[in-house]
């Protein structure tokens, strides 16, 4: 939120229902301290978040490491959410013949439009939810 939004470790921290402090705890490695003692977002980060990734066998939970990749799952993710309301393939093109590599295998991003019918006729898709629950 504070890099996406802009808001400041306070609002996001509100926001999120919990404390600057606890956010600084488990992000410290994202945020940097300015000399006004105010906190930004750095550009990018390298900690891993657990993300829900559709494959042609169903949804799996990856370990995504770093911003971007988890940016590029989760607008893979409202590309096939496009394409099951609407039918339109243009927002998959990008991801045609793109991986991401998580646990030391590589996924390929679900692009093939035979295999997405397939995955949505059954109904396998979890849209609402890009990131996966932990415990």
């Amino acid at each position: 939120m504070m890099r996406n939004r802009g808001w400041s470790l306070t609002h996001a921290a509100t926001e999120a229902l919990t404390t600057p402090q606890t956010v600084q705890r488990y992000v410290m490695s994202a945020l940097r301290r300015l000399e006004t003692g105010r906190y930004r977002p750095k550009s990018g980060d390298h900690m891993v978040r657990s993300m829900n990734f559709q494959t042609k066998d169903g949804v799996i939970v990856l370990p995504i490491r770093g911003s971007r990749n988890r940016s590029a799952v989760a607008i893979h993710a409202n590309a096939m959410k496009t394409f099951a309301n609407t039918g339109r393939t243009d927002a998959l093109r990008p991801f045609r013949g793109r991986s991401i590599r998580a646990a030391g295998k590589t996924y390929p991003f679900l692009t093939d439009l035979g295999s997405l019918r397939r995955v949505l006729d059954a109904q396998d898709v979890a849209y609402e939810e890009v990131y996966a629950l932990t415990q």
